[in-house]
């Protein structure tokens, strides 16, 4: 019943830890403070096949746009509001994704 921040900073474990917890992000007690290291992502990726990639990673990033509570507000680190059509977008076209997403009530 009390309020909680979580902060997530693991190094490329978020794409595999947020679609496990997201009952526990989507909880309205929660203020998430994510770090996606993207660029480690696709460092491994590449390196487990050159060839293709990008479709894993796309996939990786949609599991955890799919994850994410999007009833909550969702803001980048400049606390600009952003949608999951604008950063599915972004993914989709240019393999761009934030460093940071805060997710709050407020």
């Amino acid at each position: 019943g009390q309020p909680v921040f979580l902060k997530i900073d693991i190094e490329g474990g978020e794409f595999g830890l947020l679609p496990a917890i997201r009952d526990i992000v989507a909880d309205p007690l929660v203020t998430a403070f994510v770090s996606f290291h993207s660029k480690m992502l696709r460092h491994a990726l590449v390196a487990a096949d050159a060839e293709a990639w990008q479709q894993p990673y796309i996939d990786r990033h949609l599991a955890v746009l799919d994850s994410l509570p999007w009833t909550r507000r969702i803001t980048l680190q400049d606390s600009q509001k952003v949608t999951r059509t604008a950063l599915e977008r972004a993914l989709r076209r240019r393999f761009r994704f934030p460093e940071e997403l805060l997710i709050t009530n407020a």
